[in-house]
């Protein structure tokens, strides 16, 4: 009998448990090692004081893609997890204190938009009708290509699938895209808030993240029961059943070699798993230049340097001891100058200091995240990746943005908190290795789109590839499981090369 070929995943994200469970599928002997005590990577849960927080993703948008992924399996994600509807889907704060609720019901939003600016609501249903072009093509035809494929870019059929859309729609930057349907920045701000809290300029970022308002408008913003841990568990569960086997406490530091191969991963602690296939889900950059030897580098430090990496983040995760009357499940902070706030981000290297922000209050969507008559509170500000962290501009900065808060709500919290916990750039540097202490890897731009981003395998090495939101299709829940499949097709077409 055949021995099986054995897989090394080096991180338990949700792309690692991902391609875990589709090279188990395809017969591999398979484990992961996670540097942490607990799988989910960034989106780990945090349980304190009777409060159960998500420590990263927040938001459960296109669900097609995890109940398509269940399916590989022959498995059903609704015997996993049960899914709630949001309505409203979020709620935004304006300038001027203006506050909107953005609906389920797109007759609703056009009656918000109309009363920003009169004439909008036509234009919105174009820019929606051009979303939804953006997103039948982006997710439902290129979403688990290879996009760093010859066989892909030649691919000429692909091409009957981009009737309709432009060149501009495409690689223009999203701002211009969005101004030929709508004037005010109010407007604007509303529509580009996912690509601007991924820390992206709207100038920045390509035209073809519009495809993304049509998830939010028309597929919805849904979640989990209990929490989007519950999405990394159900990951999990399925891995183990598929004979997927974990080493936690495993933080990896190098790798022994022969003939342009991996043979074995070694932990900073001496453990060795011997291996005929490595995949890192950990972070891409450390560990082209901290793990690899240098003549095995696909990537060099002068490589890195050039690229724009994606922000950082300074999270609170806040229990309060009260109810709060202002908030939704979703909250987007948007009432100062974005533009200056990511223009910074470019331009300096220091915190923001009049900063958009968003708000999570699961507590009011599922009652078991918290204790009763309390509030869950989650906090996310986009900061620039390589920023100083000490204490005392933790503090100070925690402070600034609570007083924001309480004067935009219109509620006072900084007695009420009975839980307190932040997370920023060092946490990101030492949990996850992560580069510069980034959150979100490589930023979301438009020299860093598509097949401009990293490669999925190694060119120095035959059994190294990479997984996870360094690649192809980019950061969010979604791409990092698009990633995964990308890659396991990626593996498979290899192996069946050499056969």
């Amino acid at each position: 009998m055949k021995k099986k070929q054995k897989a090394i995943v080096v991180g338990a994200g949700i792309s690692g448990m991902s391609i875990a469970c589709l090279l188990a599928k395809d017969k591999y002997d398979v484990t992961v090692v996670e540097k942490n005590s607990i799988y989910g990577g960034r989106g780990r849960v945090l349980k304190a004081n009777d409060f159960i927080f998500d420590m990263g993703p927040s938001w459960y948008l296109l669900p097609e893609v995890f109940d398509d992924f269940f399916k590989l399996f022959d498995a059903d994600i609704n015997d996993y997890l049960e899914l709630v509807k949001l309505d409203p889907s979020y709620r935004v704060f304006l300038p001027k204190g203006k506050v909107v609720d953005i609906s389920t019901d797109i007759e609703e939003n056009i009656k918000i938009f109309e009363d920003i600016e009169p004439g909008s609501g036509e234009n919105f249903r174009k820019y929606l009708e051009k979303s939804e072009k953006l997103y039948k093509v982006l997710v439902g035809k290129l979403f688990y290509k290879d996009l760093t494929s010859r066989k892909v870019l030649m691919d000429r059929s692909l091409l009957k699938e981009f009737k309709g859309i432009s060149a501009s729609d495409l690689f223009s930057n999203y701002e211009k895209l969005c101004s030929r349907y709508f004037k005010t920045e109010e407007l604007k701000r509303i529509i580009q808030y996912g690509v601007a809290l991924l820390g992206s300029h709207p100038e920045d970022a390509p035209g073809l993240y519009a495809m993304m308002s049509y998830a939010d408008y028309k597929k919805g913003v849904y979640y989990p029961k209990g929490g989007i841990g519950k999405l990394f568990t159900s990951i999990y569960k399925l891995s183990k059943k598929l004979g997927v086997e974990y080493k936690f406490n495993f933080d990896v530091s190098g790798f022994n070699y022969s003939d342009k191969n991996i043979t074995s991963v070694i932990s900073s602690g001496g453990q060795k798993e011997s291996t005929d296939l490595v995949v890192m889900n950990g972070d891409y950059a450390h560990t082209e230049l901290e793990i690899l030897d240098k003549k095995y580098q696909t990537y060099d430090e002068k490589y890195w340097s050039s690229k724009k990496i994606g922000a950082s983040a300074f999270i609170v995760y806040l229990g309060v001891n009260k109810k709060l009357k202002n908030l939704q499940h979703h909250n987007l902070f948007l009432d100062r100058d974005w533009k200056e706030h990511f223009k910074g981000f470019s331009d300096t290297n220091i915190w923001p200091q009049k900063p958009a922000y968003y708000v999570c209050a699961p507590s009011k969507t599922d009652p078991t995240v918290a204790p009763s008559n309390s509030e869950n509170l989650f906090f996310t500000v986009p900061i620039p990746a390589g920023v100083e962290d000490n204490d005392n501009l933790r503090i100070t900065y925690f402070d600034k943005i609570i007083r924001h808060f309480e004067g935009v709500i219109g509620e006072e919290i900084k007695y009420d908190i009975i839980y307190k916990k932040i997370f920023t750039v060092n946490d990101f540097k030492q949990d996850f290795h992560a580069y510069k202490g980034t959150a979100l890897g490589l930023a979301n731009n438009l020299k860093q789109t598509g097949f401009l981003r990293v490669g999925y395998k190694s060119k120095k090495l035959d059994n190294l590839y990479y997984t996870g939101q360094y690649v192809h299709p980019g950061s969010g829940l979604s791409a990092c499981v698009a990633s995964a499949r990308i890659l396991s097709d990626k593996i498979s077409d290899e192996l069946n090369e050499k056969k």
